[in-house]
């Protein structure tokens, strides 16, 4: 996360716990790497790191007295991973790229 990213969360209240920081981190971080994806088979194994990183935050986090705060951003950070990783496929589709079983199947 950037120095931007990170004032904006702390102007915004959220005061994340450094298990949920630094998975929100990773999921930042791959915004690039989705952006330069020329494979459909690349995009599919962001989306499963995706799934699982949220899946142990979530478990991690099920055990504890939080507010909802950390489990609202690394969901808003998924959603707008899952948007970019859609229009990465649409883009490669318009340049021409063959994207086998690239519909969603959740």
């Amino acid at each position: 996360m950037n120095r931007l990213q990170a004032a904006a969360w702390r102007f915004l209240g959220v005061h994340s716990n450094d298990t949920a920081q630094s998975t929100l981190e990773a999921l930042c971080g791959l915004r690039e790497r989705i952006r330069q994806l020329d494979d459909e088979a690349e995009l599919r194994r962001i989306e499963d790191e995706v799934d699982a990183m949220l899946r142990a935050q979530l478990a991690k986090s099920s055990n504890r007295d939080e507010s909802g705060a950390d489990a609202q951003a690394l969901i808003a950070a998924a959603h707008r991973l899952d948007n970019l990783i859609h229009h990465r496929r649409v883009t490669l589709s318009a340049k021409g790229f063959s994207l086998p079983n690239s519909t969603d199947t959740r």
